[in-house]
């Protein structure tokens, strides 16, 4: 597998479950990264954590780490060159595909480590974190 770069998105994300059918919240700040899937039995949003309410149940301080190129459908085994080192290590992570490229949430306890695990393998760029 080739090596890929993977940079770390600056700030800390949030990700909330809202019931299925529900509007996308006011308080989803659409100038940053932000993701919103409604499966017919929940919506979950995942946005920057500041001023998210804490009503719903929720997941906070989620570094992203973002595959920082643009991948085709064609390709296999991207996700499983990050997701074994860090199952390796009992690094838990959460994944976002769209249509270019592969996102993946880590809790900052665990960040560090995501990137001692990853570095072997990929290119990380953490500067910006």
């Amino acid at each position: 597998m080739k090596r890929q770069k993977i940079k770390i998105l600056p700030g800390d994300y949030t990700m909330l479950k809202l019931p299925s059918g529900s509007h996308v919240p006011e308080w989803v700040d659409k100038d940053r990264f932000y993701s919103i899937t409604d499966t017919g039995e929940e919506m979950s949003v995942i946005c920057a954590g500041e001023g998210t309410p804490e009503k719903y149940p929720h997941e906070c301080s989620l570094k992203i780490f973002k595959i920082d190129s643009e991948l085709a459908f064609s390709l296999t085994g991207i996700i499983h060159s990050v997701v074994a080192p860090l199952a390796e290590k009992n690094i838990p992570l959460f994944t976002v595909s769209t249509f270019s490229t592969d996102y993946f949430f880590i809790k900052m306890e665990h960040a560090n480590k995501a990137v001692e695990a990853l570095e072997p393998f990929h290119d990380i760029d953490y500067y910006g974190w």
